[in-house]
């Protein structure tokens, strides 16, 4: 995976994968292999030619970490779109906390004009006594 701008992670593909698989020394290619490997054949547990395109001979755990592969971009796909709808769902409790903040405001100021209106009333009454 490769970090974009805002922080997050792009999804990665299979072949990423296996790339790094490859790296590690988790799947060998054609042609050699992990020093040490006690393979008598490297080519015979290849993933990946040295072109990059696969081999015909598949390794037992790649139909396994490709399914596994497979089910967690399925369940980022679905983090995704809970955190888009909560994000959504946060951005609507900030407007109606704005508008609430708005109508406080209002409210606040319409009590201040009231309140200089009964206090001018209130001046009005004593001067006239």
């Amino acid at each position: 995976m490769t970090r974009t701008k805002g922080g997050g992670r792009e999804p990665r593909t299979v072949e990423d994968a296996m790339e790094d698989a490859v790296k590690r020394g988790y799947v060998m290619r054609v042609g050699g292999g992990r020093e040490g490997s006690a393979a008598a054949n490297p080519a015979a547990d290849c993933h990946y030619a040295e072109d990059g395109h696969p081999c015909e001979q598949v390794h037992p755990l790649e139909e396994e970490l490709r399914e596994r592969i497979r089910a967690l971009e399925a369940e980022l796909t679905d983090v995704k779109k809970w955190l888009d709808a909560t994000h959504a769902n946060q951005q609507d409790i900030v407007m109606e906390r704005n508008d609430a903040v708005a109508r406080a405001e209002k409210a606040e100021a319409r009590v201040k004009e009231l309140e200089a209106d009964l206090a001018r009333h209130q001046d009005g009454e004593r001067t006239a006594k």
